[in-house]
C-alpha cells in the first residue's frame, strides 16, 4: 500500500478494509434474504392461486379446497378455457371431469386410509369406508345418505359435547373451528380459506329448509326431510367427500385450548336459555293469575254471568286452581268488608252469625 501523501489519502485507505467488510455483509444478508423473499412470493402466488380458483369452485357449488396439486390441475384447465375465448365447451364440466380424473378409486383408498389415521374417527370408520365403497360403485344416493350426518356427529364428539344436540350449539363449534387470526383481533377477513370453509357449511350444508325449493343440493336440513329427489349424482357425492375431508384435517389439528373455549361458550347460551325459560314460565303463572283476579273482581262488582267463568269452566281447572281461586276470594271478602263502615260491619257480622249460629243472636 502506497505512503498516503495528505490526510484526505489517509482517510480513504483507512475506510478501504471497512467498505470491502460492508460489501462481504452485503452480499451474504443478499444470499440469506433472496430464498426467504422468494418463499413469500411464491407463497403469495399460491394464495393467490387459491383464492381465485376457489372463486370458481365455491360459485360451482363446490368446497373450497387447499390441496396445491388439485388447485394447480384446476388452475391451467380455467388458464385453457379463458384462452380458448370460446363458448363450445363448459368450464364446470371440464372442472368437473379434472377433479373426477384425478380423485379417481385409488384417491378415495388413499382419503379413507388418512381418516383411519384419526382416532376420533375409529368408531365409525366402517361407515365412513362404505361410504367411499358406494361412491366408488357409482351408488351416490347411498354415498351422500350414509356420508352427511356423520360430519355433524363428528363434531359434536371431538369438541366433547355433553348437552342436546342442537344448531345453535353446532354455530358455535363451527366459529371457533374455523376461527380465523383476524376474527381473535375482532375483525373479519372474507377471503381467508377459514372463512370460505365456515360459509360453505352454514350456506350449504345447513341450508334452512321450510318444505319449500332449495338452491342447496346438500342441504342436510332436506335431506334428512326427505325432500331431496336428485342429489345423487357424481359431482355431490365428490363434494359432498372433498368437504368431508377438510372438514377433518381441520378437527386433527383443533387445540384443546380451543374445545374448552368452545365448551365456555355453549355452557353460557345454555345458561342464558335457562334464565330466558324460567322468566317465560314465571310470565305464564302471572298472566293466569291476572285472568283469575280480573275474573273476581268482575263477580264482587256485579257483572253478569257471561263475564265470569262458567260452571264448566270452573270444572276443568285443577285443585290446586280451585283452592288457589277460593282463596283469592277470601282476600277479596276480607278487603271489602274492610272497607264497610262499623255499623255496616256489624249488621254484616250479626246476619253471618245469625245463619250460622242462631242461638248467638236469639232474641226469645
Amino acid at each position: 500500500m502506497k505512503k498516503p501523501n495528505n490526510i484526505e489519502q489517509m482517510i480513504v485507505q483507512s475506510m478501504e478494509p471497512i467498505s470491502v467488510s460492508l460489501n462481504d455483509v452485503q452480499m451474504y444478508s443478499i444470499k440469506q434474504i433472496k430464498p426467504i423473499y422468494d418463499t413469500l412470493t411464491q407463497l403469495k402466488q399460491s394464495n393467490d392461486k387459491r383464492e381465485r380458483v376457489n372463486g370458481y369452485l365455491v360459485e360451482m357449488g363446490y368446497p373450497p379446497m387447499w390441496d396445491s396439486h388439485l388447485i394447480n390441475k384446476i388452475d391451467d384447465k380455467i388458464n385453457q378455457y379463458n384462452a380458448k375465448d370460446s363458448m363450445e365447451t363448459d368450464i364446470e364440466e371440464e372442472i368437473y371431469q379434472v377433479l373426477f380424473g384425478l380423485l379417481n378409486q385409488d384417491e378415495m383408498q388413499r382419503l379413507l386410509v388418512n381418516w383411519g389415521k384419526q382416532k376420533f374417527l375409529a368408531e365409525r370408520f366402517k361407515i365412513l369406508e362404505s361410504a367411499i365403497k358406494c361412491h366408488n360403485s357409482g351408488l351416490y344416493y347411498s354415498s351422500i345418505a350414509t356420508l352427511m350426518p356423520q360430519m355433524e356427529g363428528i363434531i359434536f364428539e371431538v369438541f366433547n359435547h355433553r348437552n342436546f344436540y342442537q344448531e345453535r350449539f353446532l354455530n358455535i363449534y363451527l366459529n371457533v373451528l374455523f376461527e380465523t387470526e383476524e376474527e381473535k383481533d375482532q375483525q373479519v377477513d372474507y377471503f381467508t380459506f377459514n372463512y370460505k370453509m365456515r360459509t360453505y357449511y352454514k350456506d350449504v350444508v345447513l341450508e334452512k329448509f321450510y318444505g319449500s325449493e332449495t338452491t342447496s343440493e346438500l342441504s342436510r336440513h332436506a335431506l334428512s326431510h326427505g325432500y331431496l329427489k336428485t342429489y345423487g349424482t357424481p359431482s355431490n357425492s365428490l363434494k359432498l367427500i372433498l368437504f368431508f375431508n377438510q372438514v377433518m384435517n381441520f378437527l386433527s389439528i383443533l387445540t384443546n385450548e380451543d374445545k374448552v373455549r368452545a365448551q365456555g361458550k355453549v355452557q353460557e347460551l345454555i345458561e342464558v336459555k335457562k334464565s330466558n325459560h324460567i322468566t317465560k314460565e314465571r310470565l305464564k303463572v302471572l298472566e293466569k293469575e291476572n285472568e283469575a283476579f280480573k275474573s273476581l273482581l268482575l263477580e264482587f262488582i256485579g257483572y253478569e254471568d257471561e263475564w265470569l267463568p262458567t260452571r264448566p269452566g270452573l270444572g276443568k281447572k285443577k285443585k290446586d286452581e280451585l283452592i288457589e281461586h277460593i282463596q283469592y276470594q277470601r282476600q277479596l271478602m276480607k278487603e271489602l268488608y274492610k272497607k264497610l263502615d262499623h255499623k255496616t260491619q256489624n249488621e254484616f257480622k250479626i246476619k253471618v252469625e245469625s245463619c250460622i249460629w242462631p242461638i248467638m243472636h236469639n232474641e226469645d
